[in-house]
């Protein structure tokens, strides 16, 4: 008796369990179902609506539009190109932007499935992309530039280099990507578990959850930072809350990762032409990085031998490592806004000139004998932080650094200290490799 009676009980038990989790799978169906239909209808409603400072769509192709928002009205342009995954790269650069934008115009360029720009299903390949911000620079009104790459967008500068010469006065590369790493396997299997990660979290965009996380841990996406440096207001803030519900890990997004070390094989043998100006900015956190890899002789290479590889004239380029992490844009962008300003009023860019090797007939276009273009006529007299009595360059490979001649400098300013032993300048006189390398140290 007792025993049938245990028998119907585990059955009845058996057959609610079931119900129960077949009501919670629909709940949940429900629940997600309706989240992704409000997401896409909220973000659609937004992304249209929005007609503030930080959206200025130009025409790339016949039917897609990028977003190039252009700060200040200086004679000479500054183009800054984002980081991979930027979701609202006019938002998340205007520090640096607001650095320079009363010396300089400021171009900010969104690629395509960035910020408010467009996704678009064209390849992400250097030819592609290259074009596509040469074009919307054009349609802005923009025909001659210094770049300023972020990470990896250093490999597209490379590429504008050498396909637009007339255009390209100089380069400011920020903690920027080289190709040749990707001759190494470590980083090579580092790039397939990246792209894997970004694969399977692109599923973020679609179901809402990236604008969830960015209210429940803000600081992986710097908004608290961002509140509080006084640099972005409410607004701001808000326009990249909206940008990273729908520009997460765009679809086109995820194309280029898929093509990154395809893209930086196709330009492995890139060096900088003579006549290029160039200041690469490496953050610390990143030759560190780099240097304890090497240490453990799982990469040949470090950072600055990297940077120092693509340099052939010690004269118009400079390699500096500047004391903060990958994020110069958030972190460090008063020490990159000193830098640039330093480099550019330097006359460096004023009458720029340089020849490209011919890699690909199609799309490398041999210059005239003896054309030079005049960009500038004249540089402001007066620039506030001046950086001139901060930094020494560091001379180029077999040149001698007398130590003696080297100035104390005072506290809370850029220092570089001489390694007797080694003749590079290092904040704490440490053994170095890279003698064409300036190390640069903030002190807060």
């Amino acid at each position: 008796m007792l025993k049938k009676l245990f028998f119907k009980l585990s059955v009845w038990i058996d057959t609610l369990k079931g119900f129960l989790i077949f009501l919670l799978v629909w709940a949940l169906i429900i629940f997600f179902g309706s989240m992704i239909v409000h997401h896409i209808l909220k973000m659609g409603e937004l992304s249209n609506t929005y007609k503030g400072e930080y959206k200025t769509l130009v025409e790339v192709d016949d039917d897609k539009m990028m977003n190039v928002v252009v700060y200040g009205e200086g004679e000479k342009t500054i183009v800054i190109l984002p980081g991979f995954g930027s979701q609202a790269p006019v938002i998340q650069y205007k520090a640096i932007a607001d650095t320079l934008k009363d010396s300089y115009r400021v171009a900010v360029v969104e690629y395509y499935g960035y910020g408010y720009s467009m996704v678009t299903n064209k390849e992400r390949t250097l030819d592609n992309i290259t074009s596509e911000v040469q074009l919307a620079l054009n349609q802005s009104g923009i025909y001659e530039y210094v770049l300023m790459p972020h990470s990896l967008s250093n490999i597209y500068a490379m590429k504008m280099v050498y396909k637009y010469p007339e255009s390209v006065k100089g380069v400011i590369s920020l903690d920027g990507l080289y190709p040749a790493q990707y001759n190494e396997n470590y980083y090579y299997d580092e790039y397939l578990d990246e792209l894997h990660n970004v694969e399977l979290t692109s599923i973020l965009e679609l179901s809402g959850f990236a604008r969830i996380l960015s209210y429940v841990q803000p600081d992986l996406f710097y908004i608290n930072k961002m509140a509080s440096e006084g640099v972005w207001g409410q607004d701001e803030v808000a326009v990249l809350r909206n940008r990273i519900a729908t520009s997460y890990l765009t679809s086109t997004m995820i194309n280029e990762m898929q093509r990154v070390r395809d893209n930086s094989l196709e330009i492995v043998e890139y060096k900088h032409p003579e006549g290029l100006p160039v200041l690469q900015i490496l953050s610390s956190e990143t030759v560190e990085k780099y240097s304890k890899n090497k240490e453990k002789d799982l990469i040949k290479k470090d950072l600055k031998e990297l940077a120092v590889d693509i340099v052939t004239n010690s004269e118009l380029q400079t390699t500096v490592v500047l004391k903060g992490t990958h994020d110069l844009q958030y972190n460090s962008y008063n020490e990159v806004g000193k830098l640039v300003k330093e480099f550019i009023d330097s006359g460096k860019t004023d009458e720029v000139y340089y020849e490209v090797p011919i890699i690909e007939e199609e799309i490398v276009e041999e210059q005239e004998d003896g054309e030079d273009v005049e960009q500038a006529e004249e540089i402001q007299e007066e620039q506030t932080d001046s950086l001139e009595s901060m930094i020494e360059v560091v001379p180029a490979p077999g040149e001698k650094v007398d130590a003696e001649e080297v100035e104390e400098e005072p506290e809370n300013e850029i220092k570089a200290e001489v390694n007797k032993n080694t003749n590079i300048y290092d904040p704490k006189a440490a053994k170095s490799s890279s003698s064409d390398v300036v190390v640069v140290e903030i002190n807060n």
